[in-house]
């Protein structure tokens, strides 16, 4: 299956007389540019006046969620116009292909998100095979689901991403899942995932991740290695080892850096950045939370006479496999 080579997607952008441009006439508050993120953008728009914007076709998926302001907005597309009262977690669903006009009275904060097609329909074992999953397009809906997602991708864009563009990517993936299992003109039946991913797949991606901890790891070279869907591979890998793919990740990168620690010749720094964390502050702050210390504390208990920099660095890896008989690849 070819789930790799998803187009990244750097910003929020309509088309409009054959040109790519913002949706929205004002500077973005917030913006995905520097996640890196695969497939999806975000960017955030505060206090944007009332404004007309004029027919424009989307390339992408398009979500608008309204988060502060309450405004008549009146729209037109398929050639019909309609008009509603959107108030703070109004939300538009315009699929790819769409073509439309907009206009809103009022100043507004709006969190938009875009998702490239091929994210869409490649996030599902029984849609990758399709070149599109074709959504249905709602403008005056209200989905806790969705707003949750959109929140929390933003979130984590506020936070400086701080886990690296897997977990946007793998909160990416849980929208998508979600999007075509409540809006997708086809029915998508839910897998049973029942039994967990077979041993010889989860072998061969734990000693991928194990081997690659230093760089960011994306949730679509995952799935690749495992040979399945993003979606599904999430879900498996969840059942497998008791944690989604960043946490586990996460796990893995602070028993490495505790072995880097050990050695009182390795500085901070250089231990979080040789675990794959992307800065002190981040290594700090994940080592404490996880570990109940800071790693410059952590160092002091451990003392300064004992060299292991020698020792290969732990990971549950080697707990999940211990004892596990390889089965044959593609069994479930």
């Amino acid at each position: 299956m070819d789930i790799s080579g998803v187009l990244p997607v750097k910003a929020v952008e309509v088309i409009r007389n054959g040109c790519s441009v913002c949706p929205i006439p004002a500077v973005s508050s917030l913006s995905s540019k520097r996640a890196g993120w695969d497939g999806i953008a975000l960017e955030s728009f505060s206090d944007v006046p009332g404004v007309s914007i004029p027919d424009h076709d989307h390339p992408t998926h398009f979500l608008n969620l309204l988060t502060h302001g309450n405004i008549k907005a009146q729209w037109t597309t398929e050639g019909k116009s309609r008009s509603a009262d959107n108030g703070p977690g109004t939300i538009y669903v315009l699929p790819a292909g769409t073509r439309d006009r907009l206009t809103w009275s009022g100043p507004t904060t709006r969190i938009i998100l875009v998702m490239e097609p091929r994210f869409l329909s490649r996030s599902f074992e029984d849609t990758a095979q399709s070149e599109n999953v074709e959504l249905t397009t709602h403008w005056n809906l209200r989905d806790r689901h969705i707003q949750s997602l959109m929140l929390a991708l933003h979130a984590d864009l506020e936070d400086g991403s701080p886990a690296g563009p897997l977990y946007g990517e793998s909160l990416g993936l849980a929208l998508g899942t979600y999007l075509i299992r409540r809006y997708s003109a086809r029915n998508c039946a839910k897998a049973d995932y029942r039994g967990g991913m077979p041993t010889m797949r989860l072998n061969r991606t734990l000693e991928f991740i194990n081997q690659n901890l230093a760089r960011d790891l994306r949730l679509w070279e995952l799935a690749e290695v495992a040979g399945m869907s993003p979606n599904y591979f999430c879900e498996l890998f969840k059942v497998s080892t008791g944690l989604p793919p960043y946490q586990y990740i996460l796990k893995c990168r602070i028993e490495r850096a505790k072995q880097y620690l050990r050695d009182p010749k390795i500085t901070l720094a250089c231990a979080g950045a040789a675990a794959g964390f992307a800065d002190q502050s981040h290594f700090t702050k994940v080592f404490r939370r996880l570990v109940g210390v800071t790693p410059l504390k952590f160092r002091g208990k451990i003392g300064r006479g004992h060299n292991h920099a020698t020792e290969a660095p732990l990971c549950t890896f080697e707990r999940l496999t211990q004892g596990r008989e390889p089965r044959e690849p593609g069994s479930h």
